[in-house]
């Protein structure tokens, strides 16, 4: 596992049972590839989404997603949509939350 970052967000309010945070977030990430077939190694990038609870001093983590940076690469403009993860499947519900991830190559 490379190195970790942590970019956070600004609140957003819920609108029509969703969430628009419209925040580009840029980093650098390292590629590799195999040298036999030329393919990109992954490169992951975890996003997690938490919510706020009352008061504003605490959050509970809805879920998360790992985009492999490597599919996106040359693909210029991209969106992907992701189903997120729980991370405490045993004693919590999914929700079916869903993250609409868009990435733009420069």
């Amino acid at each position: 596992m490379g190195p970790q970052t942590f970019f956070p967000s600004d609140r957003e309010e819920v609108h029509q049972n969703c969430v628009r945070w419209r925040k580009r977030f840029t980093f650098v990430s390292k590629m590799s590839a195999n040298p036999h077939t030329g393919v990109l190694d992954p490169s992951v990038c975890r996003v997690s989404v938490r919510k706020e609870l009352k008061g504003g001093k605490a959050y509970t983590k809805l879920g998360f997603t790992d985009l492999n940076m490597a599919e996106f690469a040359g693909s210029g403009s991209t969106v992907r949509c992701c189903l997120l993860e729980g991370y405490d499947t045993k004693n919590t519900r999914q929700d079916n939350s869903i993250l609409k991830a868009r990435r733009w190559q420069e």
